[in-house]
C-alpha cells in the first residue's frame, strides 16, 4: 500500500496468514493393502536389541561368519548354489539359440540406422548387441622417433637444457638417527650472532663458525601460561672438544666422577625469549654428504626455535632464578644396552632391516 504523508510516498507490506487444507476424493482401492498384526511391545523390542549387542561382544562368531578386510560378508551371485549363472542363462548368453522370430530383429550392428524423426532423441530401435570382441588391425606402425628435446638424462636440468649436473647424489634417510628429535635454532634481530663482533668477553660468540656451538645446552623454562625462556649454556673450547669426540665407558664412570678434572661445565650465557614451533612432515629437512659413497643423508626437522633478547619482568626474577641452573656439569659415558635396545626399538620403525630384533 502506498500513501501521500506530507508529500512523501510511504510504502508498508501486508502478510496473510492461511491455512492448506489437501482433499482427496478418489475412491478407496478395490484390493486394499493387508497390514500384519504382531503381537509384540517395546519392551521385547528392547530385549532384542541387548540381546543381539550382547552376543555380538561375548560370543565368538567369527568362526561361523567369513568377513573379508572390510568387516563385510562376500556376496558372489555367481557362486551361489543351483545357479550357473547370475542371469539363470547357460554361459551367461554366449551360443544361445535365437527363436525365428527374433532373427528378424537382429540386425547388422555396423550399419549406422537413419531415423525420419531427428527431434526425438529418446526413440532407438530394439537390437541385439554382439558380445564378440572385435579389434581393427593397426595400419600405423610407424617407428618412434626420439627427439633431442626428449633427451631424459637426469643430470639435465629440465627448464635449462644447457645446465648439467656435475655430480648425483643418492638422496637416502639417515635411519642411525630418526630416532632423536631435531630442531631448527636462529638467533635473531638483537640476539645475532655477528652483533656479538665487538664484544669484549671472553665466554661471548663472536662467530657462526664457533665450535662451542655445535656442544651448547637449550634448556626451556616455563615460567607461566604466558611467559617461556629458553637457558642458554656455553663451555670453553677444551671441553667442548671432549664432548663431541670423547665419550666415557660405563667402568670408568665411577672414577671419573671422582676426578673433578674430567668434569664439564657449562655456564649460563643469559635467557633468550623462544619457543618451540611444531613445522609440519618432512616440510624442513637438514641433509648431510658423505664424499666417499656418494651418498646424501637427510634427518627431518622436527621444529624451529627463533631466540630472541628479552627484558625480564623484575616480578619474574625470583621465580626464574628458582627454575633455573647457574652451571651444569656434564660427564659423558657410553649407552648402556637397555639405552641401546631402546633406540634401536625407534630406528626399527624406520629400518627393521638393519635394526629389527632377531627373533
Amino acid at each position: 500500500m502506498s500513501g501521500k504523508n506530507g508529500g512523501r510516498t510511504t510504502k508498508s507490506n501486508i502478510q496473510y496468514v492461511a491455512k492448506v487444507r489437501y482433499s482427496n476424493n478418489l475412491p478407496p482401492p478395490s484390493c486394499p493393502p493387508k497390514l500384519l498384526k504382531e503381537d509384540s511391545t517395546d519392551e521385547d523390542g528392547n530385549d532384542l536389541n541387548t540381546l543381539v549387542s550382547s552376543f555380538f561382544r561375548k560370543e565368538n562368531f567369527r568362526n561361523l561368519i567369513r568377513l573379508n578386510d572390510d568387516l563385510g560378508m562376500p556376496i558372489n551371485l555367481v557362486s551361489l548354489p543351483d545357479r550357473e549363472t547370475m542371469y539363470g542363462l547357460k554361459n551367461n548368453g554366449v551360443n544361445l539359440e535365437l527363436h525365428p522370430m527374433d532373427q528378424l530383429i537382429l540386425s547388422d550392428p555396423n550399419r549406422t540406422i537413419k531415423t525420419q524423426s531427428q527431434s526425438v532423441g529418446f526413440l532407438r530401435r530394439t537390437q541385439y548387441i554382439s558380445s564378440d570382441i572385435q579389434g581393427l588391425p593397426n595400419k600405423v606402425s610407424a617407428p618412434l622417433k626420439v627427439k633431442k628435446e626428449d633427451d631424459l638424462d637426469p643430470r639435465t636440468q629440465l627448464k635449462q637444457k644447457n645446465l648439467k649436473a656435475k655430480r648425483v647424489w643418492n638422496f637416502l634417510p639417515d635411519t642411525s638417527m630418526l630416532d632423536q628429535t631435531y630442531y631448527d635454532v636462529k638467533f635473531m634481530s638483537s640476539a645475532s650472532i655477528s652483533k656479538n663482533k665487538h664484544d669484549k668477553s671472553k665466554d661471548a660468540i663472536k662467530s657462526i663458525r664457533d665450535p662451542r656451538l655445535l656442544t651448547s645446552i637449550m634448556r626451556e623454562i616455563d615460567v607461566n601460561k604466558n611467559t617461556k625462556l629458553m637457558s642458554f649454556y656455553l663451555t670453553d673450547e677444551e671441553s667442548s672438544k671432549i664432548t663431541e669426540n670423547a665419550p666415557i665407558d660405563d667402568n670408568e664412570l665411577e672414577e671419573v666422577l671422582k676426578d673433578e678434572s674430567k668434569k664439564l661445565v657449562y655456564r649460563k650465557q643469559r635467557e633468550y625469549d623462544g619457543q618451540v614451533k611444531p613445522l609440519e612432515e618432512l616440510r624442513q629437512l637438514a641433509i648431510t654428504f658423505d664424499e666417499k659413497t656418494k651418498q646424501a643423508y637427510y634427518i627431518p626437522i622436527s621444529g624451529k626455535i627463533e631466540l630472541k633478547k628479552c627484558r625480564i619482568d623484575p616480578v619474574l626474577l625470583p621465580t626464574i632464578k628458582e627454575l633455573s641452573y647457574d652451571q651444569i656439569n656434564m660427564y659423558i659415558r657410553e649407552p648402556t644396552n637397555s639405552e641401546i635396545e631402546r633406540r634401536d626399538a625407534l630406528r626399527s620403525e624406520f629400518d627393521p632391516m638393519e635394526f629389527g630384533t632377531d627373533e
